[in-house]
């Protein structure tokens, strides 16, 4: 709870920071999506061809830079029967983005399945979602570990003192002195 309220601090100061002295005046507002421009989200996904039309990838993301614009399509290429996927990149204005067709976006990249293998793997350093994910349960496991570790030794000592004899006051008896060897 405590590290929600300081992450949202820290994003508020950041956003303040952003805005500066242009958060006095109001954005403007776009009504319709024009011709020729995209949703990224639909081309998430989307089959990669290559002139040839052959299948050699599918677009996994789309980078954008501070500006808003997109600047790198991060493609999967291979990933069958239990061979991972591998993400490569190439710069937005590599690739073509066509008309809707059999209602999916048509995504070209003028490139073999041998060079994308043969490109560099992309390493993002902006964590996605699983990322996120991943750490969050990594610290609730290590939270709850704690707790576990907290309440067995807690449930052992009260084992231990349930189990000591005692007088018939109630009273624990006092240890027996250890025998003199």
């Amino acid at each position: 709870m405590n590290r929600s309220r300081t992450a949202l601090a820290v994003a508020a100061l950041s956003i303040a920071a952003l805005a500066g002295p242009a958060a006095a005046t109001q954005p403007t507002f776009v009504a319709k999506q024009q011709a020729g421009e995209w949703l990224a989200h639909r081309l998430v996904g989307t089959d990669v061809l290559n002139g040839q039309a052959e299948k050699i990838g599918t677009v996994k993301d789309v980078v954008l830079d501070a500006k808003g614009q997109a600047t790198t399509v991060v493609v999967g290429v291979g990933g069958f029967l239990g061979i991972p996927e591998k993400l490569v990149a190439v710069p937005f204005g590599q690739i073509q983005v066509g008309d809707v067709v059999q209602s999916s976006r048509v995504v070209v990249l003028d490139a073999s399945k041998d060079a994308l293998k043969a490109a560099p793997a992309y390493e993002a350093t902006d964590p996605g979602t699983t990322e996120r994910v991943q750490q969050r349960a990594s610290d609730w496991y290590g939270a709850a570990k704690a707790k576990v570790m907290e309440l067995t030794k807690a449930a052992a000592e009260k084992a231990k003192e349930m189990s000591a004899p005692k007088d018939p006051a109630g009273q624990t008896p006092a240890p027996a002195p250890a025998p003199k060897q």
